[in-house]
C-alpha cells in the first residue's frame, strides 16, 4: 500500500507556480530598474550637455576669477536660452534695461527681454524673463510670455490710456 503526501501533485504544480512567479516578478522588477536608470541617466546626459555647451559657447576657457560675471554675461545667458527655445522664430531681442537687474538678497540676475517672434511678415511681441545663476552661469527660472497674455493692470491702464 502507498500512501501519497497530503499535497502531491498539486503541491508541486504549486511551488512550480509560485517559482515561475517569482522569477517573472524578478525580470519585471529588473526591467523597470535598468528602464529608470536609462531615462535618467538620459535625462542628466542631456541637461550637462545644455549647461556645457551654452558655457562653452558663450565664454569658451574664459577665467571667471581674472573677469567675474556680469550683467551682461547674464544677458548673453537668457539670450542664449531663448535663441534655443525659439530657434530661427526668434527674430530679434533687446534688453529690458529697466528691469533686468542683481538682485543681491537672492544673490541672483532677473533678466528681461524684449523680442519678436515669428516670420518677418507676421511675428508677436513677446517678453522673456530668466533667472540667472551667477556662480553656475547659467538659467535656473525661464519664462516667455506673449504681448497678448499681459495683464489684468496692464491692460486695464491701456484701456484708459
Amino acid at each position: 500500500m502507498t500512501t501519497v503526501k497530503a499535497g502531491g501533485k498539486r503541491g508541486a504544480a504549486s511551488s512550480m507556480r509560485g517559482f515561475l512567479s517569482s522569477q517573472l516578478l524578478t525580470f519585471i522588477a529588473a526591467g523597470a530598474v535598468v528602464t529608470l536608470a536609462t531615462v535618467v541617466g538620459t535625462h542628466h546626459y542631456q541637461s550637462a550637455g545644455d549647461s556645457r555647451s551654452a558655457h562653452e559657447d558663450l565664454f569658451g576657457q574664459r577665467d571667471f576669477r581674472r573677469i567675474p560675471f556680469d550683467e551682461y554675461d547674464a544677458t548673453q545667458v537668457c539670450q542664449h536660452k531663448a535663441k534655443r527655445q525659439f530657434g530661427d522664430a526668434l527674430l530679434r531681442s533687446h534688453v529690458d534695461d529697466h528691469s533686468t537687474r542683481f538682485e543681491p538678497q537672492r544673490d541672483i540676475f532677473v533678466v528681461s527681454l524684449i523680442g519678436n517672434v515669428g516670420t518677418p511678415q507676421q511675428f508677436e511681441d513677446v517678453f522673456i524673463y530668466c533667472y540667472v545663476d551667477p556662480h553656475e552661469y547659467a538659467v535656473t527660472y525661464y519664462d516667455t510670455v506673449y504681448a497678448e497674455q499681459r495683464s489684468l493692470m496692464s491692460r486695464a491702464l491701456s484701456f484708459f490710456n
